[in-house]
């Protein structure tokens, strides 16, 4: 396989899981709505419980790229990295919140007090797509350790140790109950070992990358006959979720499935980049220019909407699904694209002026 200098496959692998994430949003309400015994319930159940790779799988790339950084010797200082990390994610991360916090205390749907704000900025609660952001900035902040892991630790060693990692972070919760222990510590899910394993699998996916990109390229089969594994875990899902079993322990199993489904994407990508499909190249690329914004800000919309819907009197939920997939899918990727656009046009402007 040629070696793409951009890795055009990997903004098309960060499109499509802006649209997954956006359908688990979409999916949320009528998976709490709907009778779990009743049809309906599993055909949303499938795809939204398989969609729920998505914070894995941005984790994975991300640090895909940075891998490529340290390998090209283009990574900056540690001071510049954090700066240019502050002033693209986490100033745009406080921005949300607020935006958030002020639209939901308007509607009151939430109390407008300054305590609650910077909960809101410590926690990322405010809306459920925002606590990535307190995950990928503790990522950030510990670049030196990933540099160095990356040249000095061997893969065989570092993956296994960072899935330990992972299903003790996942399993405390409800190790430290059954010995009685009361942690009082509720966000697990907001500190960066739980998400280790996708990181570190990341990290050195990226250091052999064209390995690995020829791997998936030449075994396109296997990677879709895994993603038979990858509905198996949404079937044992389902079966908990309608009772029909009473317990099993899906630690391992999500994290398993969760990688599958990540490199299952990968080969799909790299197959995209290989055919012919302009339009959908251009697509996805055009989807990757406004997917952090639109990951940021699609709930906002998704709220309103819904609310508004609700006002209206609707109550079939099946109608209920199709306008909210409207509203998420439509709404929020006309105004990133309207806002880049006039933004590009003020640039060019004072360009000229200049």
């Amino acid at each position: 396989m040629m070696k793409q200098e951009k890795h055009e496959e990997l903004n098309y692998f960060n499109a499509i899981s802006c649209l997954a994430v956006i359908l688990i949003h979409v999916l949320s309400y009528s998976v709490v709505a709907l009778q779990k015994q009743s049809w309906q319930f599993a055909a949303v159940f499938f795809p939204w419980q398989i969609a729920a790779y998505v914070v894995p799988a941005f984790l994975f790339c991300g640090a895909v790229k940075l891998s490529f950084q340290i390998n090209e010797s283009k990574l900056p200082s540690w001071p510049v990295y954090m700066k240019r990390r502050i002033q693209k994610v986490y100033l745009s991360y406080v921005l949300a919140t607020v935006v958030y916090f002020l639209v939901f205390g308007i509607f009151g749907k939430l109390g407008l007090s300054l305590k609650q704000l910077l909960h809101y900025l410590l926690v990322g609660d405010v809306s459920a797509p925002l606590y990535y952001i307190i995950v990928v900035m503790q990522f950030y902040l510990l670049l030196p350790l990933w540099k160095w892991l990356v040249q000095k630790i061997p893969a065989y060693f570092a993956i296994p140790a960072a899935a330990m990692i992972h299903i003790v972070m996942l399993m405390s919760p409800n190790t430290f109950a059954a010995l009685g222990i009361r942690t009082g510590f509720r966000y697990t899910d907001r500190v960066f070992p739980t998400y280790l394993i996708f990181w570190v699998l990341g990290l050195y996916v990226g250091k052999n990358y064209e390995s690995v990109s020829d791997a998936f390229t030449g075994h396109r089969r296997a990677a879709a006959c895994s993603m038979l594994l990858v509905l198996l875990f949404a079937f044992v899902s389902y079966r908990l979720n309608v009772g029909a079993i009473i317990s099993i322990d899906v630690v391992g199993m999500k994290m398993v499935s969760d990688v599958l489904t990540i490199f299952g994407l990968l080969s799909l990508c790299l197959w995209i980049l290989q055919s012919k499909h302009e339009r959908v190249k251009k697509l996805l690329a055009a989807i990757h220019t406004v997917s952090f914004p639109v990951y940021l800000y699609h709930c906002l919309f998704l709220e309103l909407g819904n609310g508004a819907l609700r006002r209206l009197g609707i109550r079939n939920e099946g109608l209920l699904l199709l306008m909210r997939a409207l509203i998420c899918y439509t709404v929020p990727f006309v105004l990133c694209f309207a806002f880049r656009a006039c933004r590009k046009r003020l640039l060019s402007r004072k360009h000229e002026a200049a």
